[in-house]
């Protein structure tokens, strides 16, 4: 009998996507022998994510580091190297940045970054986490990530929206990032070429998710940006001790409204509730008056991205599970 577990349609979709992605060994050693002075003596291919290709380097005098290789066309890299000084010199787990390049092999241009290794487990792969049986010790875990979010929030960037190299945005207001960013538009999430939107329930949804969130911009606050994650999640917390040993993978940071990540992560994870992490979040103003009102705002922001990405990735999995969550969201302002 084979009593193998099958593999779930994502960890399908991220083997599929990690065979795509292979720079030339000569790349990743360069890389790791320049950012550490060390020659290599052993290498691990890790799959993990759906961005970058990554390797976990070990050095002959013992050291070990993380090699990220990025395939696509806008680079990430400096915008997480500043999210992450900021960080460090806020006190928050962050690996150290060793080294940020280009580099041009057979006609391409690879962008790879490399970093320190954190020691620990991401939250995500801790078995039986989120079982009953171990509900203390997520509620610990999650009030604990919750002070680190409150730390990553209290840190202003230079306008709203994706960051560069600076901590500059590209917009001068959360009303600017919320009706201006193409990336929304339903034009692009419903045209993505390879897996096109169709279905007349869906693209009803996803325009007025959209009408929903222009006609609401000016309702909220004027505040001032503060450093977002981007990413923020279980597999990008780690786990050591009972405590949070490191935050990872700042490459998506931006500037925004602090009710963006709690909205994105009441999306994606509801395995972990959101209100743990909400008990250890430092600033508890931003809790009050209508939070939750704003909260679903940046529900349906958060969500037209997430349907734009898995669109274009082709993840049919992935526009099933978004869609009855942007619904909800729609739903809140009927």
């Amino acid at each position: 009998m084979n009593n193998e577990i099958p593999k779930s349609d994502y960890e399908i979709f991220r083997e599929e996507k990690h065979e795509s992605l292979n720079a030339p060994h000569a790349v990743i050693v360069d890389a790791a022998e320049k950012a550490t002075g060390a020659s290599v003596s052993s290498e691990k291919r890790i799959i993990a994510g759906e961005t970058n290709e990554v390797h976990e380097i070990t050095t002959d005098d013992g050291g070990e580091v993380i090699v990220r290789i990025y395939h696509g066309e806008k680079p990430k890299f400096e915008r997480e190297r500043w999210a992450i000084e900021q960080c460090k010199a806020s006190g928050v787990p962050v690996p150290e940045v060793l080294l940020v390049e280009e580099s041009k092999r057979e006609g391409s241009t690879l962008f790879v970054c490399v970093e320190s290794k954190v020691e620990g487990v991401s939250l995500g792969n801790i078995p039986e986490i989120t079982e009953p049986k171990n509900s203390e010790r997520l509620k610990e875990l999650l009030y604990k990530t919750g002070e680190q979010l409150s730390t990553i929030h209290s840190i202003s960037t230079n306008g709203f929206g994706s960051l560069d190299k600076n901590g500059q945005g590209k917009y001068d207001s959360v009303q600017s990032l919320l009706t201006e960013d193409q990336f929304r538009n339903p034009e692009n999430i419903l045209s993505e070429s390879k897996l096109k939107i169709t279905d007349h329930d869906t693209v009803q949804l996803v325009n007025r998710a959209h009408e929903i969130i222009i006609a609401q911009a000016d309702s909220l606050p004027v505040i001032s940006p503060k450093l977002l994650h981007g990413d923020f999640g279980p597999q990008h917390i780690l786990i050591k001790d009972g405590e949070i040993s490191g935050v990872i993978d700042f490459e998506f940071a931006k500037g925004s409204d602090p009710t963006e990540e709690f909205a994105r992560w009441e999306l994606k994870f509801k395995d972990y509730p959101l209100e743990y992490i909400q008990a250890g979040y430092g600033n508890k103003e931003l809790f009050e008056g209508d939070f939750e009102r704003r909260k679903y705002i940046w529900r349906l922001f958060q969500g037209l991205a997430i349907m734009r990405y898995c669109a274009r990735e082709g993840k049919q999995f992935g526009i099933d599970k978004i869609v009855p969550e942007l619904r909800k969201s729609v739903d809140y302002f009927i």
